[in-house]
């Protein structure tokens, strides 16, 4: 998939006069936060998608409220799983070992690290842990016990 800068190099999502009062697309959410990126104003925004620039306000207070909402709109990709699933973040094109390390990498994009934090807090459950989804880059996964075959532990 290609990340946001290359998504909208040619310009925003459009809308057919039809659909002006509809609710906002995952496209057009990706471009809203595309455009804070950017750093463009809420009218900027808003004039691009043809849409009132309350709304783009609106979609970027409820975010700030509950962050998990950006994971929704598909921000990353698993590029591979050899034995920890590697992901890429479709905002900025860089790579991370683990879910959980990649979520929290696309969140501070837009967030504080206080908020990223709460959102998405560290992972103590070691089944999750064992999934790689606790796990920054670099993390090491915890080893398992040497296990004993039944017939040797028989005296």
């Amino acid at each position: 998939m290609p990340t946001l800068d290359e998504r909208f190099r040619d310009g925003p999502p459009t809308r057919e006069p039809a659909d002006a009062h509809a609710w906002l697309s995952a496209e057009e959410r990706r471009f809203i936060l595309w455009g804070l990126k950017e750093r463009w104003s809420a009218i900027r925004m808003g004039r691009a998608l043809g849409i009132n620039e309350a709304t783009v306000r609106r979609f970027r207070k409820k975010f700030w409220e509950d962050p998990r909402l950006l994971l929704e709109l598909g921000l990353y990709e698993m590029v591979g799983s050899a034995r920890t699933p590697e992901y890429r973040c479709l905002v900025c094109g860089e790579r991370a070992l683990g879910r959980l390390a990649m979520e929290r990498h696309v969140l501070r994009h837009y967030l504080e690290e206080e908020a990223v934090m709460a959102a998405l807090p560290e992972v103590t459950d070691n089944s999750a842990r064992q999934r790689g989804e606790g796990q920054e880059s670099g993390e090491k996964k915890p080893q398992r016990k040497h296990r004993v075959p039944r017939r040797q532990r028989r005296h």
